[in-house]
């Protein structure tokens, strides 16, 4: 399989699942998502491929048609192999807005450190060094760390074309990239060379401008939407290499109000809380094990089970047992709106860092309320349907001959927007897009029932609570297209 099939495979994957991802999808397609969203490189699954400054830099692309071509990559390969400083300055470019600084990386002998801005929602350094690795979230003050794992598949030697296929393409995935080199006119006193990459029948255009010289570029920039596109939006990124860079940046700069957790202590932790399971569920061969249940103030249902991932060879995802219609005893339903398997890499289910107890990975089923109230009466218990069912392709395949039921007690709501153990798992990028899910889901239900108001008001719901993500737009224009409906009926 080629890099570009992998890498359409993957995208594919990230399209399809409205549920969360574990530990590599966290990483991978959070940071494909990133490349749409304005957000920079994210979580350490990630950066803990990056051997070598060739895996880090953005752009950077070593494959053409011509033998000429390729021959001019293999010297810029070399050169960003042997350097060992590097900075670089992320950019985004959307149609009449001004551009904006998204991210600023710094390399140095094989440590990184990552800065992403755009809001302060989405505000993250992410260090890397030799022995350990942090993610800082600067909303709500917390440091997460642990040491340094190697992963067979994330940590084998790459070459700046393993990683920058990822960091430099945008739009639809459909085939393989073309490259050609063309000369242009000098730039500050030095002689430069482009890189200009394309995908046949799409709008992807990549413009890199390399010294001649040195064979280091010194800037990209890409889109993979047309330029009348209204998703239209450019990535710049600008280089330099063997600059003076500060050790101290790798040290993670800890506050006295920060709460910091280590993962492995927060693993064994959860693991000793949830050793008993509160309900075993059992349908003919596949079981459920429901360790705990937590509902938030505004009535969002969040349901952690331990199940044995089982791969279904039909549709080549994971199927298992898992809750899946829920209702509570005061008649109100609730919507699927995620299903996370938090930690572990993608396909790997014996990765080092995957919470599991008693060797079975934990998946949280997570529900929304399907109308919401300003005031939530609590429940005293739920009505749980359980199904045998994927939760990576979509849509889900359910087998409906493996199915069962189950009651559960209702705990009290809890003050918080999310479990207690939304931090040490790495959640937080992903429920950042919970509401967001849970408002599109309660607009497209009733667009389906032609209460197009009603539609309108929900996607004006998700918009806002997509923001600063550059999707938002998306559902603004979907509230329009439903209030014309509204009034044409």
């Amino acid at each position: 399989m080629n890099e570009d099939q992998k890498l359409q495979d993957l995208f594919a994957q990230y399209k399809s699942e409205t549920s969360a991802p574990d530990n590599l999808r966290q990483g991978v397609n959070t940071y494909i998502a990133s490349k749409r969203s304005g957000r920079s490189h994210l979580r350490w699954a990630l950066l803990g491929g990056s051997v070598g400054i060739a895996a880090v830099i953005g752009g950077t692309i070593l494959l053409s048609s011509s033998a000429s071509a390729a021959g001019r990559f293999k010297r810029v390969e070399a050169a960003i192999q042997d350097a060992k400083a590097m900075e670089v300055y992320s950019y985004a470019e959307s149609k009449g807005k001004p551009r904006k600084l998204y991210s600023h990386l710094v390399y140095l002998n094989g440590e990184t450190r990552t800065d992403a801005f755009m809001g302060t929602r989405l505000a993250r350094t992410y260090i890397r060094t030799k022995s350990d690795q942090w993610l800082y979230m600067e909303h709500n003050d917390v440091a997460v760390g642990e040491p340094l794992m190697v992963n067979p598949e994330l940590d084998k030697p790459q070459s700046a074309l393993d990683f920058a296929k990822a960091d430099s393409d945008e739009g639809q995935i459909t085939g393989p990239r073309e490259f050609q080199v063309e000369d242009r006119p000098d730039e500050n006193g030095h002689s430069v060379y482009a890189i200009i990459g394309s995908r046949k029948d799409t709008p992807y255009h990549l413009e890199m401008i390399v010294d001649k010289a040195t064979n280091l570029p010194t800037r990209s920039s890409f889109s993979g939407e047309a330029l009348t596109s209204p998703n239209y939006r450019l990535i710049v990124q600008e280089y330099t290499f063997g600059q003076g860079v500060d050790s101290k940046l790798f040290n993670p700069q800890i506050k006295s109000t920060t709460k910091l957790l280590h993962l492995g202590v927060e693993a064994e932790a959860l693991k000793r809380s949830w050793a008993k399971p509160l309900q075993v569920v059992r349908a003919k061969d596949e079981t459920c094990e429901i360790r705990d249940t937590w509902v938030s103030h505004e009535g969002n249902v969040f349901i952690a089970t331990t199940v044995p991932l089982i791969l279904d060879p039909k549709v080549g995802s994971p199927r298992n047992l898992l809750p899946d219609a829920l209702k509570d005893d005061l008649g109100r339903s609730y919507m699927l709106v995620m299903t996370v398997r938090p930690g572990g890499y993608f396909g790997d289910t014996n990765a080092p860092n995957e919470f599991k107890i008693d060797g079975k990975s934990i998946v949280i089923c997570e529900y929304a309320p399907l109308t919401p109230m300003e005031s939530w009466p609590p429940a005293k218990s739920f009505k749980l349907d359980l199904t045998s069912r994927t939760w990576i392709s979509y849509p889900s395949y359910r087998e409906s001959s493996i199915s069962a039921n189950a009651s559960l007690d209702a705990p009290m709501p809890a003050e918080g927007k999310l479990p207690p153990y939304n931090d040490a798992m790495l959640l937080d990028d992903v429920h950042q897009q919970f509401d967001m899910v849970a408002d599109e889901m309660r607009a497209n239900i009733a667009e389906k029932e032609k209460k197009y108001a009603l539609a309108a008001t929900w996607y004006r719901a998700a918009a806002e609570a997509a923001k600063p993500l550059s999707n938002y737009r998306k559902f603004l224009r979907e509230a329009e297209r439903c209030l014309t409906l509204a009034k044409n009926p």
